[in-house]
């Protein structure tokens, strides 16, 4: 078990090198942490999500079904064991180690795309990430083939803990080079930061992950 908390109260915990896809939810891994005296804790989000908004392209004829998104950094941790100093104002997960990518689980997604955008999200730490830090691997299949759609994100993305910024991707037919992204809004999760949880078998500290944070329960900023 990776999550444990130290005299200092910083609580070690883990952002997933691979994470589920779940339709319509938020990641199983999004990582949450508490502090309470007593058997009442309030959660708080420590990370961010990237919610990649995925559709084909008008006049993309054929069926055409993601199977995986991968995103990777040049410069920052993604994934793997971070920290959270439960002390400071804001509390927000910094990665000590130990991989520079994060993907949705290899075969848990298979979701055939229509005209219509659909959600995949992937948590990853708070920060600011510079403009060509971040390359988005879109791994999909034509029904004859696999074939991977790669971006190099050029623009400087900062994304706070506790919030979600929209990626919107337009997938072209394999044949053509490139894929058509726009970035959308940044939004702040109000599905479940503040919970009562009675679970504790001692009082103090406790960290945890809360599962299935609903899409749709978050509110624009």
């Amino acid at each position: 078990n990776d999550n444990k908390v130290d005299a200092d109260g910083v609580v070690t915990t883990r952002i997933e090198n691979n994470q589920d896809y779940r339709a319509n939810k938020l990641l199983m891994s999004a990582p949450m942490v508490a502090v309470s005296d007593d058997y009442d804790f309030e959660f708080k989000n420590v990370a961010s999500v990237l919610r990649f908004n995925v559709k084909k392209a008008a006049g993309y004829e054929g069926t055409c079904t993601l199977k995986t998104i991968k995103v990777e950094s040049k410069t920052k941790y993604l994934s793997g064991l971070v920290t959270v100093d439960t002390n400071a104002d804001e509390w927000v997960a910094t990665p000590i180690e130990h991989s520079n990518n994060v993907k949705l689980q290899d075969g848990s997604i298979n979701v055939e795309l229509t005209a219509e955008a659909q959600p995949f999200c992937l948590v990853i730490p708070a920060g600011t990430y510079p403009a060509d830090d971040l390359t988005i691997t879109l791994t999909l299949n034509d029904t004859f083939e696999d074939f991977q759609k790669v971006l190099v994100y050029n623009k400087e993305l900062t994304i706070g803990a506790n919030k979600l910024q929209d990626i919107n991707c337009t997938v072209k037919p394999v044949e053509v080079e490139g894929i058509v992204v726009t970035t959308g809004g940044i939004y702040e999760f109000n599905g479940h930061p503040h919970l009562t949880c009675h679970t504790a078998s001692v009082k103090g500290r406790y960290q945890g992950s809360i599962e299935g944070v609903s899409v749709t329960e978050m509110g624009v900023l």
